[in-house]
């Protein structure tokens, strides 16, 4: 074992992300995590250049981007990847989110991208997206990310936003620049406001104009719509979806009226009342109940941007914490550091009971392959899992340049970048 790390007894000393081998004590990791108590990602090195255009991911010339979701679609040879993402209006930046965010569909023949925009999905104000594939109303079972075009599948399409702005509120928004924000005082749709407590900016008509956060989702046959929209018949900020091949459909939010004072919280319902635009909500549970500071343990801070997925037998969850992104993996490594990094991971054997890892699952640092390391911002984790093996094959993040505020005025471009797993992360040993 490590030498700061007792000896693992159960499979939830590894957090469901390998074995515990007794009575060695130590913990196998099953692909894509690494780390003596398997609770790290296990990223490969990154060779897109920096800064800006990544060579993976998502990139449009001058416009920013805050992160998606992928899809596969199609089986076999014809299987190809979609990608629902965040796209910044007229050429700005993060800091008009809220007023000025589409859902943009974009396609790629691989997992990792590069993604090519095909069109815009759910117009604005629309953000956080995240897809799942439902089976249709009266279809058999499938296997899981098998889809067809012959309508067996539905597409539901998860965000914040109700994608309805007023065609004059959009033909008002800032007017920018190069994916960065220019703040325009005689414009009230682009007055930049900074907040006294936080020193964080945003555009001060948010409020006014934006997105109501109504709670909608969006359904379709195929990746290129058309979509039509539904009501959730509850609040949920950040929706992550994940459907269960025994019917089941979980939804975790950041925030939800059904749990009030719940920071990440879990819906439970049907894959069925889901596609067919019926929602219905049989149970809900809490899996963190923090709005605290941000300090460790991650139970207790504001978690935010959930993704929920099942690996292996296991319920996971990964948040931003909000906390600094801090060392990057060979530090970690060397140091043995707990509490360390923006990436929140919750597990669970049974999708009820959760506990939070002492371990920050990611980081700030890109490493990349000549050696550098790229400390940014990095928010919205999305894991894209192989249709041949059904782990972990690419990474999906938002990233800043501005870092480690992430909308800082004047430099507020933000991109979406694609980073390959690897089996095992090599570690350097103290």
């Amino acid at each position: 074992p490590h030498p700061t790390q007792p000896p693992c007894l159960t499979d939830e000393h590894c957090q469901l992300n390998g074995r515990c081998s007794v009575p060695a004590g130590e913990c196998t990791c099953f692909p894509g995590w690494t780390g003596p108590t398997c609770g790290r990602l296990a990223l490969a090195r990154s060779a897109r250049p920096i800064p800006r255009y990544p060579a993976s991911g998502y990139s449009q010339p001058s416009t920013s981007s805050w992160g998606g979701s992928v899809i596969p679609w199609g089986q076999g040879t014809s299987t190809s990847y979609h990608l629902f993402v965040t796209e910044l209006t007229n050429h700005c930046g993060l800091t008009v989110w809220e007023t000025g965010s589409v859902i943009a569909h974009a396609v790629s023949p691989s997992a990792a991208g590069p993604y090519t925009r095909v069109s815009t999905s759910i117009p604005a104000t629309s953000s956080n997206p995240q897809a799942v594939l439902l089976r249709a109303v009266g279809q058999p079972p499938r296997e899981q990310w098998a889809a067809g075009e012959d309508g067996s599948d539905v597409i539901a399409l998860f965000h914040i936003g109700d994608g309805a702005a007023a065609p004059s509120v959009i033909a008002n928004f800032c007017n920018c620049t190069n994916g960065t924000t220019v703040p325009n005082a005689t414009n009230p749709n682009c007055r930049l406001h900074v907040e006294s407590h936080s020193g964080e900016s945003h555009i001060e008509s948010h409020d006014e104009i934006g997105s109501s956060r109504q709670d909608y989702y969006h359904l379709a046959g195929s990746p290129n719509g058309p979509w039509e929209r539904f009501g959730l018949q509850t609040t949920c900020n950040n929706p992550a979806p994940l459907a269960l091949a025994n019917g089941t459909f979980l939804l975790a939010c950041h925030g939800t009226s059904a749990l009030p004072s719940c920071s990440i919280g879990v819906l439970v319902g049907l894959s069925a009342d889901m596609a067919a635009g019926r929602p219905s909500w049989r149970d809900a549970r809490c899996i963190s109940d923090g709005w605290g500071p941000p300090t460790w343990p991650t139970d207790q801070v504001a978690n935010e941007d959930p993704f929920l997925y099942y690996h292996r037998g296991s319920f996971h969850l990964l948040t931003h914490n909000q906390l600094p992104c801090g060392l990057n993996s060979s530090e970690y490594a060397l140091h043995g550091s707990v509490g360390t990094g923006c990436g929140g991971h919750a597990f669970s054997a049974n999708g009820l009971d959760w506990s939070f890892s002492p371990v920050a699952a990611y980081d700030g640092v890109e490493d990349l392959v000549g050696g550098e390391s790229a400390p940014m911002a990095r928010e919205r984790p999305w894991v894209v899992f192989s249709v041949e093996t059904g782990d972990p094959e690419v990474f999906l993040t938002a990233r800043s340049e501005g870092w480690p505020n992430v909308m800082p005025a004047g430099s507020d471009y933000t991109f979406t970048t694609a980073q390959l797993f690897q089996d095992d992360y090599p570690l350097v040993q103290p």
